[in-house]
């Protein structure tokens, strides 16, 4: 389904509540999201947090608006697929880590309205793991050349191209140390609906409760050495800032 299609989405639902037969519907997940470009904030283009906005959190407020009627009806859940980039901000995710950090508020602000209906609203936010995307090289390297194409003289100068192939290089090496099976994802999200009393955010690593721990308690003069080099570990800075290449 197409959860940036309001049209599909309302037939899609038509078609649940006939297939219900007047009974409500127990648990809905949204499971959709994208992530366009990884790097850094100034040089994604403006399209790719539309595009991730318009999927990641959207989309998911579009499908959730449509089925609570029938979720509500049978006091039913909802698992709405987060990421740790919602809550942390991992350098080079700012278009992805935005659309899921409005996510997360907005699922937690829905779970308090849901209360009184006996609706319970959890978030996962699964550890790294490869999906079709994240493995798909063709897609990254189309990526890496559309930000090449669409970046200004000014930017490409300041940054530098070696800077901005060391982000693509990254990308595709990153994948292979990304957890090879859905399992654990899928046994949380089995988790968060059958759980009686489900909890408000689930993790299906340790270590993104191990980054949370330091998030939270450590000075951000630490945190933010080690959230900018989880996922794009530079070797050099961009060209501009490198002493000697400081313009006056």
């Amino acid at each position: 389904m197409d959860v940036t299609n309001d049209a599909v989405i309302q037939e899609v639902q038509k078609e649940v509540a006939k297939q219900l037969n007047n009974r409500g519907l127990f648990a809905l997940v949204n499971n959709a999201g994208i992530i366009i470009h990884i790097g850094d904030a100034e040089i994604i283009p403006i399209d790719a947090y539309k595009r991730c906005m318009e999927v990641n959190f959207l989309g998911t407020v579009q499908v959730t608006k449509a089925f609570l009627p029938l979720i509500r009806q049978a006091k039913g859940r909802i698992a709405n697929i987060s990421s740790p980039s919602g809550e942390l901000p991992f350098g080079s995710m700012s278009a992805y880590g935005a659309s899921k950090a409005a996510l997360e508020c907005f699922s937690d602000i829905l779970r308090q309205e849901m209360k009184p209906w006996g609706v319970k609203i959890s978030i996962i936010q699964p550890g790294a793991t490869k999906t079709a995307q994240v493995g798909n090289v063709n897609f990254w390297m189309q990526q890496h050349q559309k930000l090449m194409d669409g970046l200004s003289p000014e930017l490409l100068h300041d940054y530098g191209e070696e800077y901005i192939d060391e982000i693509q290089q990254r990308i595709m090496s990153i994948g292979s140390l990304f957890r090879q099976q859905v399992g654990p994802v899928i046994d949380t999200i089995v988790t968060a609906l059958l759980a009686q009393n489900p909890k408000p955010r689930y993790t299906t690593e340790f270590v993104i409760d191990v980054l949370k721990a330091l998030y939270y308690f450590l000075p951000s003069f630490i945190t933010d050495t080690i959230l900018n080099q989880v996922f794009i570990a530079h070797r050099l800075p961009p060209k501009g800032a490198r002493k000697g290449n400081i313009s006056q």
